[in-house]
């Protein structure tokens, strides 16, 4: 059909080339430049004489998008035109996007002026709900390098904050956030907490990479994160560095790095970058009185500010002996305050090396110190009896094997630290040496054994 329409048009262009008179067209695509939604989109083309008599006319029409590539093409349109003439309303029926649309004209006549025989105009189709006024959406917070894996699944990982300043609702299904390198992630239930892809108004939305690898914000180097709808970029943001663990964050129009605020209004303040610790309080049970043996626990407040360490020691000391095993505490996100109750287990001092009196508790770690005094008094003569009294049967066990024997509870060693319930263990550090020396012993005698069965047979 094309090709008859082609041989048409210029079976009447020889056909009058003979006869042609000096003339003048000109034609006009009619169209507004930016529709609500697709359905509203539709043109028409305005065929006008400037100059010249009566002529025939072929009109060629298409459409391309921003790419150059064409998205519709129509036949070729012959009609004989006195004055003017304007086609029907074609109405394409296309996505929302941008498009160019063309006609050029030729007339059956000597055209002196064809500059003005071709047309285009570019046009704007929004998406349906960009009549909920966009233009009160913007990007008010992102992080960039959060605490752990960048691509964690939400909540945690990366993610971008929306605020919506206008007085209507607005749903951004659909919309696309992008950095300078991946195709963009599109707004939608799987990337929300909750599902609701809606901001009320003057409210936040926060939006996860959630896994999805498209959306990836630099660490270091400069970086730009847009936000769109379609080809209409809603709003922009650079940036060329990051902090883990801190956001950036939009303030009275500028930008600080400081505590993540997700779904909030954002922090004013930007953080401490040096640690601190601090011991609150020393709980020490029922008496509020400490003896050796006890276990005690310690309400410790820590801060850990911009470094790359992580461990924290609570221990008891004075200024010549550690009287307890040191419980570590591993904290691993920066810029962050962490309140946590530790337990200690003070040395039962079972031969009674230690002296009674004032000890130092000791949380130390990150470059920071701090300290508590405590009081410390007496034995647990208890666990001091469960102590003795396996002493005692290691001794017998190890004079049944008429083997020399020396035992003494004065050298202890925690040979297990649950940081979580905080139960200790103890043995007497000779104990251990003699029961290796017995299971070492048995194991040659059974290896000589093997060897003369092994002997007595070949």
């Amino acid at each position: 059909m094309k090709l008859a329409a082609i041989f048409v048009f210029f079976f009447i262009i020889l056909s009058f080339s003979a006869y042609a008179i000096d003339c003048d067209w000109e034609v006009e695509i009619l169209s507004e430049t930016i529709f609500q939604n697709p359905d509203d989109f539709e043109f028409r083309y305005f065929i006008s004489k400037i100059e010249g008599e009566r002529a025939n006319i072929v009109l060629n029409r298409s459409i391309e998008d921003i790419y150059g590539s064409i998205v519709r093409s129509y036949d070729l349109y012959a009609v004989e035109v006195t004055n003017h003439h304007t086609t029907l309303s074609l109405t394409p029926n296309l996505d929302s996007g941008t498009y160019l649309i063309k006609g050029e004209i030729f007339p059956d006549c000597n055209d002196s002026s064809s500059g003005n025989n071709y047309d285009e105009k570019l046009i704007v189709i929004l998406p349906q709900n960009m009549s909920q006024n966009f233009s009160a959406l913007q990007i008010t917070e992102f992080l960039p390098d959060p605490s752990g894996n960048d691509n964690d699944p939400m909540p945690n990982g990366e993610w971008v904050e929306l605020y919506n300043s206008g007085g209507e609702p607005l749903d951004v299904l659909g919309l696309i956030l992008n950095d300078d390198y991946g195709n963009g992630i599109e707004i939608s239930e799987i990337n929300v907490l909750g599902g609701n892809t809606v901001i009320q108004p003057e409210d936040y939305l926060v939006i996860y990479s959630n896994e999805d690898g498209r959306l990836t914000l630099n660490n270091e180097g400069l970086e730009k994160l847009k936000l769109y709808y379609g080809e209409i970029r809603l709003d922009q943001v650079s940036y060329s560095s990051s902090k883990e663990g801190l956001s950036w964050s939009k303030n009275d129009n500028n930008w600080i790095l400081a505590y993540p605020t997700p779904d909030e209004e954002n922090n004013q303040e930007t953080p401490d970058h040096s640690s601190n610790l601090e011991i609150e309080k020393i709980y020490f049970g029922s008496d509020d009185i400490s003896v050796f043996g006890d276990q005690v626990r310690v309400r410790v407040n820590i801060y850990k500010g911009d470094t790359a360490k992580y461990n924290v020691d609570l221990y008891i000391k004075n200024n010549e002996y550690q009287v307890s095993k040191r419980s570590e505490i591993n904290v691993y996100d920066p810029f962050k305050n962490y309140t946590l109750i530790v337990p200690v287990q003070i040395e039962p001092n079972c031969n009674k090396k230690y002296d009674d009196g004032i000890y130092t508790v000791y949380l130390q770690g990150l470059d920071e110190i701090a300290t508590k005094e405590i009081e410390i008094e007496g034995l647990d003569e208890d666990l001091c009896q469960v102590i003795t009294e396996k002493v005692n049967i290691m001794q017998e066990i190890e004079s049944s094997s008429n083997e020399p024997s020396f035992y003494s509870t004065e050298s202890q060693q925690i040979i297990e630290d649950n940081r979580i319930t905080g139960e200790v263990i103890y043995e007497s550090s000779d104990v251990k040496a003699r029961n290796l020396g017995i299971y070492f012993f048995s194991g040659v005698m059974l290896l000589i054994v093997v060897f003369l069965i092994i002997k007595k047979t070949l």
